[in-house]
């Protein structure tokens, strides 16, 4: 049986489930260019675990990312300044191939 892509756990006789599809570990090691992962320390829909499964498998398979944790957030962590600094840092850095500037302050003068 081969299962859907949702709804609750099965498994199957080889030891598969439904979920395998949606396991972002499982094709770390085909990741290219840049990856910049986030998570919220605090989240009780996709635990932190979830998030150190990929960052091992993708020490596993040799590739380079930037990890950020948010220690007091849940799901959907916070949208704050600091959050929009660093992915626009981000950008500007792997997309543009320039040097932010340190510590900008998003709405400052």
């Amino acid at each position: 049986m081969t299962g859907a892509k949702s709804g609750l756990l099965t498994v199957n006789e080889d030891g598969t489930t439904n979920y395998d599809n949606q396991d972002n570990q499982l094709v770390a090691h085909q990741l290219e260019g840049k990856l910049l992962i986030a998570h919220g320390m605090m989240d009780s829909n996709v635990p932190p675990y979830n998030t150190l499964l990929v960052v091992e498998a993708l020490m596993d398979a040799n590739k380079d990312f930037d990890l950020q944790v948010f220690p007091s957030s849940r799901h959907g962590f916070r949208q704050g300044d600091y959050w929009m600094r660093r992915r626009w840092d981000y950008f500007v850095r792997h997309l543009l191939g320039a040097e932010p500037p340190h510590e900008y302050q998003i709405g400052g003068d």
